[in-house]
């Protein structure tokens, strides 16, 4: 593949060169060394694509008055370019992947990941794009740089709040249960788009024919799903005219993950379970400590990681010689730094080359680690398979005594839990589980692992 994107620069070397001298760059110069740099196909559904992301970092659904803005991250691999943000209040999460075929000529120098503020001299510049012009677009470790006739407008590369981690780390989690429940061809996608309510009260959807029908009142018959904060997908609307399907994944506790197809290009927005519940939580991610032992395999991992741009579960669990299992918990852990995504659509990790030092999210692994520690005091009341999956009820020690809790898991999944202590009181799950839930956790899937070595 590597010879591939060789050939391919050095026949486009000429045209890029040309293009930087029409464009008579006077400005700051372009910052090197740089990752990838080329010109779009169609400027204009480009502009419009950059300007979706920075609609969806603006927009708040949750608590209008808090702000927090919070800027793409883009990704450059060899095939594709990667866009990433949140919503500023986290409930929204969008990905935008640009093929190679987007652009006229593919220069990739580098694999690499950087973070930038689309301020407002960038967005008047994306807004003056249309289908005839000539754009440049580049980016570096140090920044962005967009080059048109006679314009140019650059962006430094920002810092990465610390609670991204969270929030990529919670919805790579997330996306991984959802699975897909209903395809719209163009038209018909359009057509769902285009009618979407403002609404913020809760809907219901349900495949009927080619297209979905909505409904405020609940519908329980067939294959209904229902969307909190439908409204969110108002952002997708100036893509109307670009849309050539849409496919919609869900999940029973509420998440669902909504992927546009559009020339050379593909937009997905993510929506939390509900308005107020955003995708920082930390709760997916948690897997038993004692499947990740072998530090060693961890540490191989890492640096296998960095030459790859996606895998699938089966191809690490083969390269490392581990079960899956084992996998999955190296997937967990390494994504509480934020460099593992997760594409729902072809079901393959990616990684991103964030500016993290690791370990920075040492209360989490302190949580786990005590949680592991004391999981053999927990007194387990009740447990029992139902069709949500594994309940169980119990007690945990704490400072202040003993908590009741309770959860259900469903497919490795934390799917719901309560607990007494004043942690979860105040915080839920918005936050992760309370440390007596993770116990609750560890106690079942260490006897469950005891009685399937024990049969």
């Amino acid at each position: 593949m590597q010879t591939n994107k060789n050939d391919f620069v050095q026949t486009q070397g000429q045209d890029l060169a040309a293009l930087e001298q029409v464009f008579k760059l006077r400005a700051e110069p372009l910052p090197r060394p740089f990752f990838f740099r080329g010109e779009p196909i169609q400027p204009q559904l480009f502009a419009t694509l950059l300007q979706v992301l920075t609609q969806v970092v603006q927009a708040r659904f949750y608590r209008p008055d808090l702000w927090r803005l919070l800027d793409p991250v883009l990704t450059c691999t060899q095939d594709r370019l990667l866009l990433e943000c949140f919503s500023s209040c986290s409930a929204v999460y969008a990905r935008l992947e640009l093929s190679r075929d987007f652009f006229k000529s593919y220069d990739l120098q580098g694999c690499g990941t950087t973070h930038v503020d689309f301020g407002l001299s960038f967005q008047n510049h994306l807004r003056q794009l249309d289908p005839c012009s000539h754009a440049l677009f580049e980016i570096a470790s140090a920044g962005v740089v967009l080059a048109s006739e006679g314009n140019q407008s650059s962006e430094a590369r920002a810092k990465l709040p610390a609670s991204w981690k969270r929030a990529f780390a919670q919805s790579q989690a997330l996306l991984r249960h959802l699975t897909a429940w209903h395809h719209l061809k163009g038209i018909q996608g359009r057509a769902f788009v285009m009618g979407l309510p403002q609404s913020r009260q809760d809907h219901w959807l349900l495949p009927q024919g080619k297209s979905l029908k909505s409904s405020r009142f609940a519908l329980t018959q067939g294959q209904a799903i229902q969307v909190k904060g439908i409204h969110r997908l108002c952002l997708l609307k100036p893509l109307m005219p670009y849309m050539r399907d849409l496919t919609i994944y869900s999940h029973s506790e509420g998440t669902s993950f909504w992927h546009l197809k559009l020339p050379e290009a593909q937009l997905s927005l993510g929506l939390s379970r509900s308005l107020s519940h955003g995708f920082g939580g930390e709760s997916e991610t948690l897997r038993s400590q004692s499947l990740l032992s072998d530090q060693e395999g961890l540490y191989f991992v890492q640096r296998w990681l960095m030459g790859v741009d996606s895998f699938s579960l089966s191809e690490l669990a083969a390269v490392a010689e581990i079960s899956l299992p084992q996998a999955l918990a190296f997937v967990d852990q390494l994504a509480l730094d934020g460099v593992l995504g997760f594409d729902l659509p072809r079901q393959h990790y990616f990684y991103r080359r964030l500016p993290f030092s690791p370990q920075t999210h040492q209360p989490l692994l302190q949580r786990q680690a005590d949680a592991l520690e004391s999981y053999s005091q927990i007194e387990l009341i009740a447990c029992q398979h139902e069709s949500e999956g594994l309940v169980a009820e119990g007690w945990a020690p704490g400072r202040q005594g003993q908590y009741r809790l309770g959860l259900t898991l469903a497919a490795g999944h934390l799917q719901s839990g309560h607990c007494s202590c004043k942690w979860f009181t105040t915080h839920q799950l918005r936050r992760g589980p309370c440390k007596h839930l993770l116990m609750l956790r560890y106690y079942l899937e260490n006897n469950q692992l005891k009685g399937r070595q024990n049969g």
